[in-house]
């Protein structure tokens, strides 16, 4: 899973968003690629890097905040997510009103594990008796 947001807006929030995904039991590792786009969304190695992490994901998670459409390393990440043909998902946090990014047509989803588990697919846990 691929982790996609405005860096200096919305940092906390995808922080929050891994280590609460972590302890959800996702058959897919949650992993924190953060890459601080607004600094080196131009860099060629910056690039290379996203699409290197984003193909190796199976699912591209974006987290809308109030400035992410206006984030170039978004844009370049839908982009890379798009071409090679990554399922993507929005999620805004509760009580937040923020639309979805003027480059998708997906849904917007609000951050409530009963809306995101059955897209992310959580593994059953079973529980062991002594």
């Amino acid at each position: 899973m691929f982790v996609s947001f405005e860096y200096d807006q919305d940092l906390q929030n995808a922080r929050n968003f891994v280590t609460q995904a972590r302890g959800r039991g996702y058959a897919r590792p949650i992993l924190d690629n953060s890459l601080n786009e607004e600094r080196r969304s131009q860099d060629s190695a910056w690039m290379k890097k996203a699409r290197h992490l984003i193909r190796g994901s199976d699912i591209v998670v974006i987290i809308l905040g109030p400035d992410t459409h206006n984030a170039p390393g978004v844009a370049k990440e839908i982009q890379v997510a798009v071409e090679l043909n990554k399922k993507i998902i929005q999620i805004r946090p509760q009580g937040s009103t923020y639309s979805g990014h003027p480059n998708l047509k997906s849904q917007v989803l609000v951050w409530r594990w009963k809306n995101l588990d059955p897209v992310l697919q959580p593994i059953p846990t079973t529980r062991q008796h002594r």
